[in-house]
């Protein structure tokens, strides 16, 4: 296992970064939208997620904390990096990526 975390390790890292598009959709502009408004005419506004990008951030995510967890001692080289990333990513709007961030630090924590 240990020749293949280097050459594995750079994707995912690369995969971490993509962020997942977000577009806001309704005859309003997206300055006029208002969360705290309580007309019932919201029901034009959507958001759209590109949710493809989101699996594919938090897969790379959950990976590394699997790899984190399971190969801690390989590992140990490149958890500096691994963590700085994760807290980069960490504040993401998504909840399944600041979840498997946090689930992702307790593996590391763990290993």
């Amino acid at each position: 296992m240990a020749p293949i975390i280097p050459l594995i390790l750079e994707p995912i890292l690369a995969a971490t970064e993509k962020e997942a598009v977000i577009e806001v959709k309704n005859e309003k502009t997206a300055a006029e939208f208002d969360l705290d408004s309580d007309e019932d005419d919201d029901e034009d506004v959507m958001m759209e997620y590109d949710l493809e990008g989101v699996d594919e951030q938090v897969s790379a995510i959950h990976c590394l904390g699997n790899l984190s967890l399971n190969c801690s001692g390989l590992m140990q080289p490149y958890l500096e990096r691994i963590c700085e990333q994760l807290k980069k990513v960490g504040t993401y709007v998504h909840e399944n990526v600041r979840y498997h961030c946090c689930l992702t630090f307790t593996q590391i924590a763990f290993g």
